[in-house]
């Protein structure tokens, strides 16, 4: 599915998906996880960007374990990215989870 396949997001949306990349990196995992529970009937946008936000964040705090600490620069970096694309309504993915958590 590419980006064409997927409806317009709203102003709301786009906050919300926002939102979910600033509790990623604030909360790890459990936040975009919360809300993705919350959420993933009501709005895809939302729910794609979550499980986006859920996925990256548990691959990566393990290469940020496995780098003692310094991949998590890269999970920051990535998630600030996340935010500003989910912001302009674009369906982001992440490197290395983005195929995982398509839908």
């Amino acid at each position: 599915m590419n980006e064409t396949d997927h409806p317009v997001p709203s102003k709301d949306s786009c906050t919300l998906a926002l939102v979910v990349h600033l509790l990623a990196i604030l909360t790890g995992f459990l936040g975009p996880l919360v809300i993705y529970l919350i959420k993933k009937e009501e709005d895809e946008f939302v729910r794609f960007h979550s499980l986006q936000a859920t996925y990256f964040m548990l691959i990566g705090i393990l290469f940020a374990i496995v780098t003692c600490g310094i991949g998590a620069i890269v999970l920051i970096v990535f998630n600030i990215i996340a935010m500003i694309r989910a912001m302009n309504g674009e369906w982001y993915r992440y490197p290395l989870a983005g195929n995982w958590a398509a839908r």
